[in-house]
């Protein structure tokens, strides 16, 4: 039993050894990868915030003065499905504003 804990243990040094030579070879592309991976999800980060923002007080705009509008009008537009198409439209914007901001945090990493 202690001849397999010496050889373990030797075995475990080797390889820690040369682990440690291998990551220090590649340290400086792994840290070139690291911070082009932080600024493109800074990047994806700021984009989508702020088309989400936008987005949101178009939203909200169109919702205020959707329902300034006269009962009787806010009727027949339900009858006629605008507010599901409304629906449909954000949402389609949302998913590709989504998709934008990825393809940005992408465009980052080579």
């Amino acid at each position: 039993m202690p001849a397999l804990a010496a050889f373990l243990g030797g075995l475990f040094r080797v390889l820690f050894q040369y682990l440690g030579r291998l990551f220090l070879a590649f340290l400086p592309s792994l840290k070139n990868l690291f911070f082009q991976l932080l600024l493109g999800l800074g990047v994806t980060l700021v984009s989508y915030e702020g088309l989400s923002i936008a987005t949101e007080g178009i939203l909200n705009y169109v919702a205020d003065n959707y329902f300034r509008m006269p009962a009787d009008l806010i009727g027949l537009l339900g009858l006629a499905g605008i507010p599901e198409a409304m629906n449909i439209i954000f949402g389609g914007f949302a998913f590709s504003f989504g998709i934008w901001s990825s393809y940005r945090a992408f465009k980052f990493i080579k």
